[in-house]
């Protein structure tokens, strides 16, 4: 009689709630729902899992907040701060601290660093107001025909434009996310 080789099938995580780290932030979230005393540690560490779920990376894999959210019946909000949290107080000594001093989940998340506001680049203000004139040069060159004086506003607008588009180009991410 011959025997079949045995076979060792491994199966991959069909959906990102199928990971072994969203296991353990399910059971972190039902000891949070069940026992409010002891859901600040639980919390910190289901902030913890993520961060180490997301490492470089500035976002989470691609739909695991959504799934996070409808799986747990926790808000967005509720996520990013925990995640927060764990980024602020990153060892277990730090989070003791915390939750010695804060006491309540409401007065952690109030005691979180708040996002500080996007500065406003001087070359978006300033690209604006040149961008404003030369459009209203464009209309006022359109409504009355195409001549030699047109001809050379219209290279001047151009040659601007391309001048704006590479300050643009070579200013910070914010500066770009306020120009639009």
């Amino acid at each position: 009689m011959t025997q079949k080789p045995l076979t060792m099938e491994v199966r991959q995580p069909k959906t990102v709630i199928d990971a072994p780290w969203a296991w353990e932030l399910q059971k972190l979230e039902e000891g949070i729902k069940a026992n409010d005393k002891g859901n600040l540690e639980a919390r910190w560490q289901y902030g913890r899992v993520l961060l180490q779920r997301r490492g470089d990376d500035k976002q989470l894999p691609h739909g695991a907040l959504d799934l996070l959210v409808a799986r747990d019946r926790i808000s967005r909000s509720e996520i990013k701060y925990r995640m927060q949290f764990a980024a602020t107080y990153p060892t277990k000594r730090e989070v003791a601290t915390a939750m010695a001093t804060y006491r309540t989940w409401t007065a952690i998340k109030a005691a979180l660093p708040k996002a500080s506001p996007k500065p406003k680049s001087p070359v978006v203000g300033e690209s604006r107001l040149v961008l404003r004139r030369l459009v209203k040069q464009v209309r006022g060159i359109h409504a009355i025909g195409w001549g030699e004086a047109e001809k050379r506003d219209f290279d001047e607008l151009k040659s601007e434009l391309v001048r704006i588009q590479e300050e643009i180009n070579s200013t910070p991410t914010v500066a770009k996310e306020a120009m639009a």
